[in-house]
């Protein structure tokens, strides 16, 4: 996805209600920040963080050394939780934003030591600032670490599951998002959008769509790609698999059912597609907490 696409997307999702809740509800019971980090790596320091991140920060040499550990850390990250230590003795955490194979950015937090600093540590610290560029007295670089949060392993780790198991709930809010795009789209991607939602059981190609809207396939490629994020074919597959999920949780369609009537040409095309999105085949979704949820308000049993 071209880079200027991929920002569009992450500060849309920035943008999110629930995503902005969750970073203060975090930072407020934690004490550690909680930022939204973009697919690319951007991210914006608030004041929260402590003293010696924000003197880094506005160090050339130390925010040289702050955006490289950052892209180390994320390239840890792109599948799975990793947390890393940077050179000052700090420890961050990230976790990806990741549904339908893509990751669409990062929760990341900490700005933290695992325990209060010693002379050694600091020693340790100012030798390895040093090495590149970031000259610093024992005293200042004591002063500097005066209010850095410690937060031990054990902590970080439970801190790290609450953190995961909220980004598995706010991918629903960016699908949901994406699926069904906010109406300040310009009117060309929404109502092919709206023609995707409403005719995604059949064949669906965007030459026809491109046609049927009286613009040329390239033009609305472009316009598609850029207000949404995703190509044509892209959204096709996620519209349809948010629909057969929706169907595999509220029905007792057989699946092979569910997949031709969500527009899917075969199973095997059907199961790769749900594994991208869900990360597990399709019967399975049967068996998560939401099929017997969905079962109990209809009043019936659930059965695979």
């Amino acid at each position: 996805m071209p880079s200027t696409i991929r920002e569009t997307l992450s500060e849309r999702i920035r943008a999110l209600p629930e995503l902005q809740q969750f970073l203060d509800d975090f930072t407020q019971a934690t004490g550690l920040p909680l930022h939204f980090v973009t697919a690319l790596g951007h991210r914006t320091l608030g004041a929260e963080v402590c003293t010696l991140c924000r003197f880094l920060h506005a160090h050339p040499a130390g925010a040289k050394l702050c955006a490289g550990f950052l892209q180390k850390l994320l390239e840890e990250a792109l599948e799975k939780p990793a947390t890393a230590g940077c050179d000052a003795g700090l420890s961050e955490t990230a976790v990806p934003l990741r549904t339908g194979g893509q990751t669409f950015g990062f929760l990341v937090f900490g700005h933290n030591r695992l325990q209060p600093p010693d002379r050694a540590a600091l020693n340790r610290a100012r030798h390895l600032l040093g090495r590149v560029g970031v000259t610093l007295p024992a005293e200042q670089l004591e002063v500097l670490s005066a209010d850095t949060p410690v937060a031990e392993a054990r902590r970080l780790a439970a801190m790290a599951r609450l953190v995961e198991a909220a980004a598995e709930r706010l991918v629903l809010s960016i699908t949901q998002h994406i699926v069904h795009p906010p109406a300040t789209m310009p009117p060309l991607v929404e109502q092919a959008c709206k023609l995707v939602r409403a005719e995604h059981a059949r064949p669906l190609s965007l030459p026809e769509f491109a046609q049927r809207l009286g613009v040329s396939a390239g033009h609305l490629s472009r316009v598609f790609h850029h207000n949404t994020g995703l190509r044509f074919v892209e959204y096709v597959a996620r519209v349809r698999a948010e629909r057969a999920k929706a169907l595999l949780v509220e029905t007792d369609k057989p699946v092979t059912d569910v997949a031709f009537a969500c527009g899917f040409q075969s199973l095997s095309q059907f199961n790769r597609t749900m594994r991208a999105h869900f990360g597990c085949p399709p019967r399975e979704l049967r068996h998560k907490p939401e099929r017997a949820t969905a079962a109990r308000s209809r009043g019936g049993d659930s059965r695979a």
